[in-house]
């Protein structure tokens, strides 16, 4: 089921084109990062997923309502959470006090439920603490569990890990993918922490220029694809470029990268071994977050 769907959406702003003919799917359960350089169009696009922003042209659709509609709007919030910017937290109350003022305004949410999460993400022993005693990333723990407590159908983030040291990093990432599996929520999140993205998306769409330039999903590696460290590069080009089950050669640095008919990386092996070619390495291909991110952007 698609969560959240975005249709040839263009916003203008002071006659500037800030985004143009963006189109995109988030489905059910899908954790996707939406990636960009500073000034790509990623937080017009959650402005206007949020309702804070109105298209030109385009449709934006939240489970299958479209969201033009003012009253699709009002009704699908109560399906909505999000951290955009920075958390919105009132500083002079405790943290448990912020997620009561939540509780107070949604009936859905039980009491147990938030001392679930706040020992999740390991913030029971200040949760009783004021909010201006917390740290950048105390807060943005809150402000997740804030988000996570009406049980959204979407939750979208904008740079939820920043401040966060690497234990809080991976609690709240362990967090994310629990409410992706567990409880079938959708996310959309954007960051500039490439290596968490990598961990925890199951797809990600690169914008640019308030365009989609690419839109796919990461693997943890391509299984036909190998690389061979050898010392001897030359001859183990040419002796694998007689092979039929090989496709294609190209160097990787000091490296070559080898593609192959599915099946074939222990005929690789017994090639180069029977023709005295020393094997340094040789292991399964993976095109890292940021090798993708680099070869969209650094052009």
């Amino acid at each position: 089921m698609r969560i959240l769907s975005l249709k040839n959406v263009t916003k203008k702003i002071k006659d500037k084109t800030i985004l143009k003919a963006v189109s995109f799917d988030v489905n059910e359960g899908e954790i996707v990062g939406f990636l960009g350089p500073n000034g790509a169009g990623k937080t017009t696009t959650i402005k206007l997923i949020l309702g804070i922003l109105t298209p030109d042209e385009g449709n934006i659709f939240v489970r299958g309502k479209n969201i033009k509609n003012r009253k699709a709007l009002i009704n699908e919030l109560r399906n909505i959470s999000s951290i955009v910017e920075a958390p919105g937290l009132y500083e002079y109350l405790t943290g448990f006090e912020n997620l009561e003022q939540v509780a107070r305004l949604d009936d859905r949410i039980k009491v147990s439920a938030i001392n679930k999460l706040v020992e999740e993400v390991g913030l029971e022993k200040s949760i009783f603490n004021k909010v201006k005693t917390y740290s950048l990333g105390m807060k943005q723990k809150l402000a997740l569990v804030q988000a996570l407590i009406t049980k959204p159908k979407l939750l979208i983030l904008d740079e939820p890990t920043n401040g966060l040291d690497p234990l809080a990093a991976v609690q709240i990432r362990e967090l994310l993918k629990k409410a992706s599996t567990e409880n079938n929520v959708s996310i959309l999140i954007s960051s500039h922490i490439l290596g968490e993205l990598e961990r925890l998306c199951d797809r990600v769409i690169f914008i640019n220029n308030g365009q989609i330039v690419k839109n796919e999903k990461l693997t943890p590696s391509d299984e036909n694809r190998f690389v061979v460290v050898t010392k001897k590069m030359a001859e183990c080009t040419k002796i694998l470029k007689n092979e039929d089950f090989v496709y294609e050669i190209l160097p990787l640095k000091n490296k070559l990268l080898v593609t192959i008919k599915a099946g074939s990386a222990q005929k690789i092996i017994n090639v180069l071994t029977r023709n005295n070619i020393d094997i340094e390495e040789i292991y399964k291909y993976h095109e890292t977050l940021e090798e993708k991110y680099m070869g969209v952007y650094a052009k």
